[in-house]
């Protein structure tokens, strides 16, 4: 079978590292995650916000249909079909311009939300890291003596 010398000689401090990622693992899952000042209300902030946008972009998008199919009553079936539907541009503009100007909204919402999320999560792994490296370099843990070091 296939021997690696250099893994046969590893040191005892690589393999108290290992020890250290392994404890890790278990940490992290056993921690809640960390709760910034301010998180909570930028999630919540950014669900409101989100959610306003999507009330919007249909809003846009109703208003440009209803803007689109309006018809002049005073116009007759041989004028141009720019003087029956006069506002068919606005119509087509507030569709295009509300649903890309509401889109970057949601986009920036959701990248709230994610960012918060995951600064949590990486607050909880290093927490963890950190508990993990003390617990294993502490002497007194494992009954030795400081000095002897």
């Amino acid at each position: 079978m296939w021997n690696n010398s250099v893994m046969d000689n590893t040191s005892e401090s690589a393999k108290t590292d290992q020890h250290v990622w392994d404890r890790v693992g278990a940490i992290t899952r056993k921690r809640r995650f960390t709760d910034y000042p301010g998180a909570r209300q930028a999630t919540f902030a950014a669900s409101c916000l989100n959610w306003f946008a999507w009330i919007l972009v249909a809003g846009c998008g109703i208003g440009g249909l209803l803007l689109l199919t309006y018809t002049d009553p005073a116009a007759r079936s041989y004028h141009s079909f720019g003087e029956r539907h006069p506002f068919v541009w606005h119509g087509i503009t507030l569709v295009l311009g509300g649903f890309l100007q509401m889109m970057v909204v949601v986009m920036i919402s959701n990248f709230v939300k994610a960012t918060v999320s995951f600064q949590s999560e990486v607050g909880a792994f290093f927490g963890a890291f950190k508990e993990a490296a003390v617990n294993v370099s502490d002497p007194h843990r494992w009954g030795g003596d400081p000095l002897d070091a």
